[in-house]
């Protein structure tokens, strides 16, 4: 009897560790329900609120307050500070770079990248009339455009 009272004990075990594990399973299932339906309530609320931003007067506030708060970008800046530079000699992307570093300018890359993204903007001011360019000798140096000359007299001015 032993043997049988033995099988008997263990397949009750098995089958109460069964209807345990289908039972924690069940609630398991239910929860994770309840957990979706809370993450698409959620899911609508932040799309509503998107739509709120992307069109709506919070999202022109946001906009206006980024604006102000962005430096000028590089191009500008540049051809600002070589406008506002006033010399005849002319100023190299050297002075430049060290310039709109000390305002701020290009602290998230290295200062070699930094002198060749000024560099780069500056000869491109140049290509499209805003700057003059004349060789100095230490390298180019930058002028600001005569305003009442054409982009053709410009180029011919650089060529000489």
């Amino acid at each position: 009897m032993d043997g049988m009272e033995t099988q008997d004990q263990t397949a009750d075990r098995l089958e109460s560790l069964w209807r345990k594990l289908g039972a924690e399973i069940k609630e398991k299932e239910q929860a994770l329900d309840r957990l979706k339906e809370r993450f698409r309530k959620l899911d609508e609320a932040r799309l509503v609120i998107l739509e709120e931003l992307s069109s709506g007067p919070i999202a022109v506030r946001v906009a206006e307050a980024q604006a102000e708060s962005l430096p000028p970008p590089l191009r500008e800046a540049a051809v600002q500070f070589v406008r506002d530079a006033q010399t005849s000699d002319g100023i190299s992307a050297s002075d430049v770079t060290n310039a709109l570093s000390k305002r701020g300018l290009g602290d998230h890359v290295t200062p070699r990248v930094f002198y060749s993204m000024v560099y780069l903007s500056l000869m491109r001011a140049a290509d499209g009339g805003e700057l003059r360019v004349k060789k100095g000798p230490r390298g180019r140096l930058f002028l600001p455009a005569p305003k009442d000359k054409s982009l053709f007299q410009n180029e011919r001015e650089a060529a000489h």
